[in-house]
């Protein structure tokens, strides 16, 4: 994993790894590897289905929160701090 996300959007590259895993699982890929190290078939498919219950828990969130009023943020900015450092953005 790259990076760790809290998110809504997040929900996407889970359904992704979801369904790489199922596709890789179906075929039988890389199962003997794990069972020599003692992790058998079913813990796989285990935890195959929890990435498929965590997304299915960020999409239920989708459109139910919103983030949290910034109160240090310039007026007219919309809640939005503006990046230090950043001379490409423009000033609000």
């Amino acid at each position: 994993m790259l990076s760790v996300a809290n998110h809504c959007g997040f929900r996407h590259t889970l359904d992704a790894m979801e369904s790489r895993c199922a596709r890789l699982l179906k075929r039988g890929a890389f199962v003997s590897h794990y069972e020599g190290f003692g992790v058998q078939r079913e813990e796989i498919e285990a935890a195959c289905a929890r990435l498929a219950d965590v997304a299915g828990e960020y999409e239920a969130m989708e459109g139910k929160t919103r983030a949290p009023a910034m109160a240090d943020a310039p007026a007219g900015a919309g809640g939005r701090l503006k990046p230090v450092g950043l001379s490409f953005v423009p000033d609000y």
